[in-house]
């Protein structure tokens, strides 16, 4: 019987697989994209004080900083970047080599000067903030004659893009508007980072514009560029 049981323990040893080192050229080499990301925000503390929202998804946020020292973007081409990257990654998990495929298209496509938020040559934008009215409040001003002054940008401290487009489609305005979500948020200015994240109006609209803000809570902490409170 002893004899039976070492037989059947080398046979069973004989038959196994033998386990070889994985060749490291089957891994995938990243180039050091993933350097120029913030790190990613839990959901449980990704939060808007001003909107009063708890965030429902992953935003993918840059170092400015290095971004602009890398690849000598200005601060507002790596704000649109960020934009860019995250229209790209649809909030989706991906593979490391996809999100360095994400990050040099869009890389491309700001460099080309091919936008995801276009401004205009009008001297006054009418920016109108989602959390800072009432759902009934919010449908009356987005059909109001007063927004057609000029050019409209609805801004959302809770939304994503692909969420706040959304709800604009089912209210079907007849007019053009664009959209600054959460995904337009940053830490930085054109100098330093800031211990507190902000909207910079003035970098995604343009320096010079006179900007209209319909709202009727008070203009959130979020938005640091003087504008014009439109109650």
């Amino acid at each position: 019987m002893k004899y039976l049981f070492l037989i059947l323990f080398f046979c069973a040893c004989s038959d196994a697989p033998t386990m070889k080192p994985r060749d490291i050229n089957e891994y995938y080499q990243n180039s050091g994209v993933l350097n120029y990301y913030l790190s990613e925000i839990p959901l449980w503390a990704s939060f808007s004080t001003s909107g009063k929202c708890f965030h429902k998804q992953s935003t993918a946020y840059i170092d400015l900083q290095k971004i602009q020292d890398s690849f000598g973007l200005s601060f507002g081409d790596g704000l649109q970047l960020q934009l860019q990257l995250n229209l790209l990654r649809n909030f989706k998990h991906k593979t490391l080599k996809v999100e360095e495929q994400f990050f040099y298209d869009s890389l491309e496509k700001i460099r080309a000067k091919f936008y995801p938020f276009k401004t205009n040559d009008f001297e006054v934008a009418n920016v109108v903030w989602f959390e800072g009215h009432s759902d009934s409040d919010f449908n009356k001003i987005a059909h109001s004659n007063t927004l057609n002054s000029a050019p409209v940008i609805f801004l959302s401290l809770c939304l994503s893009h692909q969420a706040l487009n959304k709800k604009l489609e089912t209210l079907n305005l007849s007019y053009q508007y664009q959209t600054l979500s959460v995904e337009s948020m940053t830490i930085f200015n054109e100098n330093v980072a800031m211990p507190y994240w902000q909207i910079p109006l003035k970098a995604w609209i343009g320096e010079k514009k006179k900007i209209n803000f319909f709202s009727k809570e008070p203009i959130p902490s979020e938005i640091k560029e003087a504008v014009i409170w439109q109650k």
